[in-house]
């Protein structure tokens, strides 16, 4: 894992967007950062291809990236019709928390949709 972190060290967001699409070919990422944080719009793995850990695997990489650059990471989990509850588990899975209620952090909220986001640890 230590060239994996060296190579975090070395390139950008969008370098490892197109690292993992390359890997896991028809895997489609769409994300970008500033200053304060990394936003997470898309991430869709084709059905032919899920149920085979990779978007765990996707998602371990992203929050690596997250972790060396000390960022958390904020979605809006908009699923396909009836596939809400599988989204929101695989999320809570991957450390992810609604941004609600106690957990309520207001600099990573939308005024339009409903949030959820992951805090890396130091």
């Amino acid at each position: 894992m230590d060239s994996f972190r060296i190579w975090l060290e070395e390139n950008s967001l969008q370098q490892l967007i197109n690292n993992l699409e390359s890997q896991y070919p028809g895997v489609q990422l769409w994300a970008w950062e500033n200053s304060s944080r990394i936003e997470l719009a898309m991430i869709k793995v084709p059905k032919e291809i899920q149920g085979q850990g990779i978007g765990s695997q996707i998602m371990k990489m992203i929050k690596d990236y997250a972790k060396s650059v000390q960022k958390p990471i904020v979605l809006r989990p908009e699923p396909e019709k009836g596939k809400k509850a599988a989204l929101n588990r695989f999320y809570t899975r991957q450390d992810f928390v609604n941004n609600t209620g106690k957990n309520i952090d207001y600099s990573l909220s939308s005024p339009t949709s409903k949030t959820m986001y992951y805090k890396p640890s130091n």
